[in-house]
């Protein structure tokens, strides 16, 4: 095999360091800044599924750090592959865990605004269960066949050196890519379920977070997405972190969609589209009968994440 140069191979490790500790800061940054809004909105509600994903997605991301972070803590004289392989194995399954729960807030949202269309559950499930059972038989391979040599004189100063495995930049990309693939599909699903059920009509503040916080979360997403297929062309150290970059701002947007949801679920604001579909503000107690919307239910005085008919104009959150 051939060895790529040592000053190389310690810029490529300084890179890796440098983005570990951005990703870390950005992931430390965020707790601080919602934990306040968790207590209230999350600590202190009954136990649902919609909670125990959001714990999973908010605290699996700290251990998703601190397996990479020890992935490449290995600068010892006695490293052996099958310790790399260890580390990789544990920190790519962590990641691709990671964005199976945040994703699953994402993909339980379409199905509340479907209105819990049966048809559109079969669908759902089989694309989260195809799509992610495709990520992490890709991952397996990857790290399966990924070899760390021991190289003297290197290894005790740079750590685990992986020789990716053929086809390994094609396969990064196919993974980056599911990740895209399954925010554009939700979000064109979500787009014409809010234009189906809300336009023209008058919808309240929550159902407009409802859909804004969507919108944002897949644009967030896809940007991060495309940026990682680009930069998969080759391997590299880095890689490894972006992957994880992935995997946290996966969570920092579901949760926050979460909390934010729940912390204007009592906001009797509305927001109003005409029949030119310019929109306009207003507040009030109800809606006409007229209007074809449903009731967010997602704040801690409900836990169904369900969307209900307005037929009653005096219900609110």
């Amino acid at each position: 095999m051939e060895v790529p140069p040592l000053r190389d191979l310690v810029w490529n490790k300084r890179i890796a360091s440098d983005l570990q500790v951005a990703v870390g800061t950005i992931l430390v940054i965020d707790y601080l800044q919602t934990f306040a809004s968790e207590v209230k909105h999350i600590w202190h509600s009954p136990w649902s599924a919609i909670k125990i994903l959001y714990l999973l997605a908010r605290y699996s991301p700290f251990l998703d750090a601190g397996l990479i972070i020890r992935y490449y803590l290995t600068e010892t004289a006695d490293l052996s592959p099958q310790t790399c392989r260890t580390f990789l194995i544990a920190g790519t399954i962590s990641v691709i865990v990671t964005v199976a729960f945040a994703e699953a807030i994402l993909f339980i949202r379409v199905y509340a605004l479907s209105g819990q269309s049966k048809f559109m559950r079969a669908y759902l499930v089989i694309q989260y269960l195809v799509t992610h059972v495709a990520e992490l038989a890709l991952m397996a391979k990857l790290t399966s066949q990924a070899g760390f040599p021991i190289i003297p004189g290197i290894t005790e100063h740079i750590g685990c050196t992986p020789s990716a495995p053929p086809h390994t930049e094609l396969v990064m990309r196919v993974i980056f890519g599911l990740f895209v693939f399954n925010g554009a599909v939700l979000v064109v699903i979500m787009a014409w379920l809010c234009y189906k059920r809300f336009c023209p009509f008058r919808v309240s503040h929550i159902a407009f977070v409802f859909m804004r916080d969507g919108f944002l979360y897949f644009v967030v997403i896809a940007v991060i997405g495309v940026v990682n297929i680009i930069v998969s062309v080759e391997t590299r150290a880095t890689n490894f972190v972006l992957g994880e970059s992935h995997a946290i701002f996966h969570s920092i947007m579901a949760c926050r969609l979460v909390i934010h949801l729940r912390e204007v679920a009592t906001d009797n604001t509305t927001v109003e589209f005409d029949r030119d579909h310019r929109l306009s503000r207003g507040t009030g107690n109800g809606v006409d009968e007229s209007s074809a919307l449903g009731i967010l239910q997602f704040g801690e005085r409900s836990q169904a994440f369900t969307i209900r008919g307005m037929r009653d104009p005096t219900n609110s959150l």
